[in-house]
């Protein structure tokens, strides 16, 4: 995300040879990135706004960008930034199905590991707390949403009230890294 401005306006139409918006990562001068469709004017102000550009899949360790924009005279400006990427293993989502349950439910995550196959530790608790049931599980991914993790309390002797419930996963990968992803879990009667 930048933030630019100039008092002539911004150049985002590349008008003269070489006169776009551009990034260039790490020092890669043969893969310039052109930004021109990623500005956004501010609102009623042709002299500001923001580009907002989707870097990923960086490589885990320190990085440049170097970011070069131009203005309706002709002149340009250049900014280097230098940032660290740490290769952090996350749940993006976390989500169960159906929810309202009645009989089973269906817990599904997407994280940044893509086809890994992960230890599952999932955790149901009341509202006050206290701790319903834990079941572990090993659960695969297709791509970056994981395989359903089945729970059925009645196969497990579990007795529920209808109500609302906190349930948690907490997600180990091959590796040993670990993350935890959280949500609620409605219980009615047929």
């Amino acid at each position: 995300l930048a933030n630019i401005s100039d008092d002539t306006g911004i150049n985002t139409s590349g008008t003269g040879i070489g006169h776009d918006i551009t990034a260039i990562l790490d020092g890669d001068y043969s893969n310039i990135m052109v930004l021109n469709d990623y500005f956004q004017a501010d609102k009623d102000n042709y002299k500001t706004g923001k580009i907002a550009f989707p870097l990923s899949k960086l490589a885990e360790g320190e990085h440049t960008l170097v970011l070069k924009v131009w203005d309706v005279l002709n002149n340009s400006s250049e900014k280097e930034i230098r940032f660290v990427v740490k290769d952090v293993f996350r749940i993006e989502t976390v989500d169960c199905y159906p929810n309202p349950m009645q009989d089973e439910t269906h817990f599904v995550f997407t994280h940044n590991l893509p086809d890994e196959t992960f230890k599952v530790n999932l955790e149901v608790f009341l509202s006050n707390g206290l701790r319903v049931d834990m079941m572990n599980s090993k659960v695969g991914s297709q791509g970056t949403e994981s395989l359903p993790l089945v729970w059925n309390p009645a196969e497990r002797s579990i007795k529920m009230s209808p109500g609302v419930y906190i349930y948690r996963l907490s997600v180990t990968a091959n590796d040993g890294r670990m993350t935890t992803g959280s949500g609620r879990l409605v219980f009615t009667y047929r």
